[in-house]
């Protein structure tokens, strides 16, 4: 009797592993991979805090699958954030969009990952106005998978934890005099976060936070004449100051300027030149 008894919970067991996801189940077998990027750092604008990361999504399963619903929640029950719809499909970028020579902003979201396939999932979370950052952020994902004469089958549960960085960063002095100073691209724009580089293998956002400081002319644009000459453009040629005491760890010199407006599939991006005009490249 007590090893039929042993059996038939082995056999409930392996189906409620593989069949049922219940409610209050702690596990899941839903053939996914989720891996986080570099912890979070509250960043503040507009008086509330920014937490900006990226989490990493692959599709182990034998067909498509579809992502309707992600919940960020922090130490209390309820939800910090809810993504889903069209916010959600703008977040999530499948990896064969960050490689292609287009621009980042022009990267077509999903919210429907192929078997096999990779997404990048970029997180923009603003809490309250006062709020402090949770000491991490948890994660429940909802999926959808459609299936042949079955109905769809569904499931909720929950992916990994985030750390959340407690110090807020660094306020900076300015790095440029002057007046018509204005930073295009910033807070983790899309042109910057979505620009990815391989570094030994292994995928990096060097421009996560970087910002495109232009000077507005006394005639309100940008550059006068020629948009492919380096000097016609108001700020070249500023002096570009130290935002904070420090040490200089390495220099290179030497490297050849991309000539004004250039796009992005004609410069060459190596890894003794990975990025626009910039010889200096941050973790």
């Amino acid at each position: 009797m007590t090893d039929v008894f042993h059996k038939c919970f082995a056999l409930l067991v392996g189906f409620v592993a593989l069949c049922g996801m219940a409610q209050a189940q702690t596990h899941s077998g839903f053939p996914v991979d989720i891996v986080a990027g570099p912890p979070p750092q509250p960043v503040m604008a507009d008086g509330r805090a920014h937490l900006l990361y990226e989490l990493h999504l692959t599709n182990y399963a034998p067909l498509a699958i579809e992502l309707t619903d992600i919940e960020v929640l922090g130490a209390e029950p309820k939800a910090l954030a809810s993504y889903r719809g069209k916010t959600l499909e703008k977040m999530v970028i499948p990896v064969e969009e960050l490689s292609s020579a287009e621009s980042p902003s022009e990267n077509t979201g999903t919210q429907t990952i192929g078997e096999g396939h990779a997404v990048l999932i970029f997180f923009d979370l603003t809490l309250e106005v006062g709020m402090r950052p949770p000491a991490e952020l948890r994660h429940r994902f909802s999926f959808s998978v459609a299936r042949k004469n079955k109905a769809n089958y569904e499931t909720t549960f929950d992916g990994p934890a985030v750390n959340v960085v407690q110090q807020l960063a660094p306020v900076l002095n300015a790095p440029l005099h002057g007046p018509g100073w204005v930073a295009f691209n910033a807070l983790g724009a899309e042109d910057h976060r979505r620009s990815l580089n391989a570094v030994d293998g292994q995928e990096r956002i060097p421009q996560r936070f970087a910002i495109d400081w232009m000077q507005l002319g006394p005639d309100g644009r940008l550059f006068h004449g020629d948009k492919n000459s380096n000097a016609n453009y108001y700020g070249y040629g500023t002096e570009v100051l130290a935002v904070a005491d420090g040490q200089i760890s390495d220099l290179k010199d030497g490297l050849p300027d991309n000539t004004g407006s250039t796009e992005r599939s004609a410069r060459a991006i190596t890894m003794e030149f990975p990025i626009n005009n910039a010889a200096l490249n941050f973790p």
